[in-house]
């Protein structure tokens, strides 16, 4: 009969085994843990026998070679000349937004992109509690308790009035226990309809006709955090109020991809466990702090997580304009080539 203790062991030699750790030195380490030097070897012999192992030994031998890959493209990035980091572009038009950040799957922080939202310098807890104080608002509760609150977030809703969300924010200082995040879907409520209208005009690179099923709202206290995940299409994450600090991680992040649970991550990437994660020594983490007026273009499957500095509210919208819907598309007289 095999114990849990026999399962893990096991699965701690198969996996050491594929990252290309010797033999000896992996019977060497479990004799020290007690277990016998004819049992530790007999596994081995049936381990590099077995069909699955075969299997996963080609597919170990992809992986290193994708980290292999991106080891190197991180170090020829520096003949690009551009500076490491996040760029800020200003006066980005729809064109440019496309061809040196959609296209090539890299985020941006565009700082005038909200310049024109009456939200900006008017959203806050006082306004929301004049404006739309007796609205019923979903709000995440309970994250404290549970290590895996947003994966659970369907268990953790309650409803109250706008006010009394405000008042709570407010008054709790510094908190992670509750937050009004983007899956509790408030802007598409009738009731928050007047907050829709302090969104336009939109930011160039959107839709100006955005529609509040398209539109999110992230609004809690200092200290609320959104763990590391990945989102399946692109968003612009627009902060309205107070700072959010972002730290972000590209796609192919092997460390991350092979623990993933979901579109989530098991990892804090503000105090990485490197000792349940040492593939992600090498990692390239890209940090932002966004300030009111800021907005961040978070591209299609990238790693991120975020953490409140102050009391927060972001919108996150999805529908972006495209060149060609804004623009005629050039008609060629004679044929073209």
């Amino acid at each position: 009969m095999v114990t849990t203790e026999d399962l893990d062991w096991r699965l701690w030699l198969a996996e050491n085994l594929l990252r290309g750790v010797a033999p000896e030195h992996l019977c060497e380490v479990l004799a020290g843990q007690g277990l016998s030097a004819t049992a530790v070897q007999a596994e081995l012999a049936a381990l590099v026998a077995h069909p699955a192992y075969r299997v996963a030994r080609r597919l170990a031998h992809a992986v290193a070679r994708s980290q292999s890959l991106d080891a190197r493209a991180r170090k020829l990035a520096v003949y690009t000349g551009l500076p490491p980091g996040i760029p800020r572009r200003a006066n980005l038009s729809v064109e440019a937004f496309y061809r040196e950040h959609v296209a090539p799957n890299t985020p941006v922080v565009l700082p005038d992109a909200l310049a024109a939202w009456p939200a900006l310098g008017t959203w806050s807890p006082a306004y929301f509690r004049a404006r739309v104080g007796e609205a019923r608002v979903r709000v995440m509760t309970g994250r404290d308790a549970d290590p895996r609150y947003h994966q659970n977030q369907e268990t953790n809703w309650v409803e109250m009035a706008m006010a009394a969300y405000a008042d709570r924010v407010e008054a709790v200082g510094v908190s992670n226990d509750f937050y009004m995040v983007a899956s509790n879907r408030n802007l598409a409520r009738p009731e928050l309809a007047p907050l829709m209208a302090d969104l336009a005009p939109m930011p160039a690179v959107v839709e100006p006709t955005l529609t509040a099923d398209r539109c999110q709202m992230w609004f809690g206290p200092a200290g609320t955090r959104t763990p590391l995940h990945r989102d399946t299409h692109p968003v612009l994450l627009c902060q309205v109020l107070g700072r959010k600090v972002f730290h972000l991680v590209q796609p192919r992040e092997m460390a991350l991809v092979l623990h993933e649970e979901g579109y989530y991550a098991p990892l804090d990437l503000e105090a990485p466990d490197l000792a349940c994660f040492p593939d992600f020594a090498d990692a390239e983490v890209l940090t932002v702090e966004l300030g009111p007026g800021d907005a961040l273009y978070i591209p299609w499957n990238w790693w991120h997580q975020a953490r409140a500095l102050d009391v927060s509210i972001s919108v996150t919208l999805d529908q972006f304009r495209r060149p060609e819907d804004i623009r005629p598309m050039a008609r060629c007289e004679g044929g073209c080539e």
